[in-house]
C-alpha cells in the first residue's frame, strides 16, 4: 500500500504541483502521506523555504521520490532522514538521504 501510494502520490503531483509550490513544500507534503500509511517514518528537516528554477526544483523532487520509493520497494526499512540544506552565500545545497534499511 505504501509503495503504491508513493507511486500514484510521485505521478499524480509531479510537475504541475512541484511548479506551483516548489520542492521543499511538494517533499514535506509527500513525505507526509506516506507517514500516514504507517508503513515508513520519514523525517524530512530543511534549513530553508527558498525556491529554486523550475528545473532544478523538478529534479529534485524525482530524485528524492525515487530514494523513497527505492527505500519502500528494496531496504525494509522502518525510517527514512532526507537533510536538504540550502547555504545561500555559497549557493551550495547539501543533500543526504539516508535509511536504516538492508544494504
Amino acid at each position: 500500500m505504501a509503495i503504491q501510494t508513493a507511486r500514484e502520490l510521485a505521478h499524480g503531483l509531479s510537475s504541475q504541483y512541484v511548479t506551483e509550490e516548489g520542492y521543499i513544500r511538494a517533499i514535506s507534503d509527500f513525505t507526509q502521506k506516506i507517514n500516514l500509511t504507517k508503513k515508513l517514518k520519514i523525517n524530512f528537516i530543511t534549513n530553508t523555504n527558498e525556491r529554486f528554477s523550475g528545473f532544478l526544483e523538478l529534479m529534485l523532487y524525482r530524485i528524492t521520490t525515487e530514494l523513497i520509493k527505492n527505500t519502500l520497494s528494496y531496504a525494509q526499512a522502518a525510517e527514512i532522514d532526507i537533510n536538504f540544506d540550502f547555504d545561500r552565500d555559497k549557493n551550495l545545497i547539501i543533500f543526504k538521504f539516508s535509511d536504516n534499511g538492508i544494504g
